[in-house]
């Protein structure tokens, strides 16, 4: 019986390349160059997010690249994968470059590793070899076609969908050696899994995406660069994994025969940057991305020990000149670019592989590049504590400069996107609030109260109320957007059945306030003005609400502040009085006691209410609708004056 080593493949992407030239041969221009692209997401033991999407992705980026495609998604069984990889190897007798690329579900049986079709079934590992094709299938198509060179990638990930059939299973890919002329590269460490990504693709296809598009960079250089950013995204727990026996070069993208000087400058006034001839580069910076060197005729830029061309942006931050890489999508820092011009090649500084907005101070002011873009000319901020608030108006965005007043001059930090940004902001640190209209804080021009979980406030600056919404649950040194209220009137009033509470230009001014009460509305008066509280009656719910201004004199039907209040007391001091009956008998409670047995009873006179007399007190009391209500539902007795 066969022992079973399994894994999933996420992807295996099969650009082999065996040699039947000379050693040391190098790329021929205009070569052909050969792909076939394989993408399974649909299976039966459950679907893959990312797989179809890496391959179609994959497909457009080495058409853009010279590569002639074939693309092929969800194939169903063993026959129809087989048939396509045939095709591919017919195309491949032209000679060369050929690449395979697959993604989906793979597993591993004695180090053999098999390509898994979607509608594969599979109950025990005897059944794999029937159900699936050996990735050997490829390689011997390609060394059939003896084009000029092969490379093969696996992006090894998930766990085995069938490992609970199955007598044993380990996790990772078998290793394969790279015969003369091939390399292999494998999205993780032989052994280990692989991440199938969250986003639209995986983590390794992302990068390798991006990598395959950098003009003048050898293959070795794509995949190390693939590995350091697999690392740092992954923190450490992916490990991309390469063996090689290559004797020729290949790159994805060709340098350009003729060198195109960078002129992307934007900043402050800097001298033009110049490009250097191939000649004048100094390899003694050999793992950095970006090297640099500069002279008294300007700067000098190359990338993996080429010159850069036209795709990055370029700004100077005091003495620092700040690069963006465009292919890349990474920043990197000229430390002292601006006070040297020894002629000496020195590493860019990487500031971080993925942001792409970062600040650095500049005394009491700030630095401010988006893409190597500067921006800060074009914002307003303010303190917000220890941090710094920036609006870019142009632009409608936000940015937290966190921690700004303790960033030592020399750090350039990421600026944290606010998602969501209003006229109006606000935050809170130490129990302090913060708000910020158009980037500028509002010190005492504003005016704040609670309601209910919220703040009230009004600024005099524009002579509109704000709502900070949800205060106490509003973490420290966040900011949200305040919320506009209706900008017609300063009066504000929410209601419950204790009474109002009414607010003018952010303050509570509740008890130096009469009322009268108009059908469903109520009526407040505040000095000589007087406002309408829209239909009052419904809405007692303690939301806040807009007042109507009415500029109308108080009557004499008027009441204070202090009468409502007593009247309420007085309604509260009244014995509550229900009832409740069946067929047979009724229930009368005064004050939560049933005294049922100390009441007489009369019909009223529509004969349908039943009048109750209460012995003790005389009181009487009205039940309403009785014979339509005996369903020994507790319902109010109303008290008869």
């Amino acid at each position: 019986m066969k022992k079973l080593d399994v894994l999933l493949l996420f992807m295996v992407s099969l650009l082999v390349f065996s040699t039947s030239k000379a050693i040391g041969q190098i790329e021929p221009e205009e070569e052909i160059r050969t792909a076939l692209i394989i993408g399974n997401s649909r299976y039966r033991m459950g679907v893959l997010t990312n797989p179809v999407n890496d391959a179609r992705a994959m497909a457009t980026v080495l058409k853009q690249v010279g590569f002639d495609v074939i693309l092929k998604t969800e194939i169903p069984n063993k026959d129809e994968m087989k048939r396509a990889i045939r095709e591919f190897g017919r195309k491949l007798e032209k000679g060369g470059v050929g690449l395979f690329y697959y993604a989906g579900h793979g597993l591993q049986v004695d180090g053999i590793n098999y390509l898994i079709p979607v509608e594969a079934q599979i109950y025990n590992q005897e059944e794999v070899e029937y159900e699936c094709v050996e990735a050997g299938f490829v390689l011997a198509q390609m060394e059939n076609a003896r084009n000029r060179m092969n490379v093969v990638i696996m992006d090894a990930c998930r766990d085995n969908p069938f490992a609970r059939s199955f007598r044993s299973s380990q996790r990772g890919l078998a290793t394969i050696n790279a015969p003369t002329g091939t390399l292999i590269a494998y999205a993780t460490a032989p052994g280990s899994v692989a991440s199938d990504g969250t986003g639209k693709n995986g983590l390794y296809t992302e990068i390798l995406l991006n990598e395959i598009q950098v003009e003048g960079q050898k293959i070795e250089e794509t995949f190390k660069n693939v590995r350091r950013a697999v690392l740092d995204m992954s923190d450490g727990r992916q490990i991309p994994w390469e063996s090689s026996s290559l004797v020729g070069d290949f790159y994805f993208v060709p340098l350009s025969e003729e060198i195109v000087p960078v002129s992307h400058v934007n900043a402050e006034p800097v001298q033009k940057i110049n490009v250097a001839k191939p000649e004048m580069i100094r390899n003694n910076v050999v793992d950095a991305e970006i090297t640099w060197k500069a002279d008294n005729l300007g700067q000098y830029l190359f990338r993996n020990n080429r010159p850069v061309g036209d795709d990055i942006e370029m700004a100077q931050a005091g003495d620092d000149f700040l690069v963006y890489d465009k292919t890349t999508k990474r920043t990197h820092i000229l430390r002292n670019c601006a006070n040297l011009t020894d002629n000496q090649l020195r590493a860019a500084e990487l500031v971080n592989l993925h942001g792409e907005i970062f600040w650095k101070r500049n005394g009491e002011g700030f630095y401010l590049f988006d893409k190597g873009i500067p921006i800060h000319n074009e914002t307003v901020s303010d303190y917000f504590g220890d941090h710094l608030w920036v609006v870019h108006e142009k632009a409608n965005r936000g940015y937290l400069l966190q921690d700004f007043k303790n960033t030592p001059p020399t750090d350039y930090k990421p600026a944290t996107i606010v998602a969501t940004r209003s006229p109006m902001m606000w935050g809170k640190i130490s129990s302090e609030i913060f708000m910020f209209e158009d980037g500028k804080r509002l010190l005492t021009e504003a005016n704040k109260n609670p309601v209910n979980k919220d703040i009230l406030v009004y600024s005099s600056l524009t002579g509109n109320s704000y709502l900070l919404e949800d205060y106490s649950t509003v973490a420290e040194g966040d900011l949200r957007p305040a919320r506009n209220l209706d900008s017609s009137t300063d009066a504000y009033w929410k209601g419950n059945r204790d009474g109002y509470w009414f607010y003018l230009k952010g303050v509570e001014v509740t008890n130096d306030t009469d009322y009268g009460e108009s059908e469903k509305d109520l009526k407040v008066f505040y000095g000589d003005n007087s406002y309408l509280l829209k239909n009052y009656w419904n809405q007692l719910d303690n939301t806040l609400r807009a007042a109507i201004p009415l500029n109308i004199k108080p009557s004499e039907t008027v009441q204070t502040r202090t009468q409502q209040v007593a009247e309420k007391d007085e309604e509260a001091t009244t014995v509550k009085a229900e009832w409740k009956a069946n067929k047979e008998y009724y229930w009368f409670y005064l004050g939560g006691q049933e005294v049922s047995n100390d009441t007489d009873w009369e019909w009223a006179a529509n004969e349908k209410d039943m009048i109750i007399t209460h012995k003790p007190t005389g009181k009487k009391y009205l039940f309403r609708n009785y014979m339509d209500c005996r369903d020994n539902k507790m319902r109010k007795a109303e008290e008869i004056h």
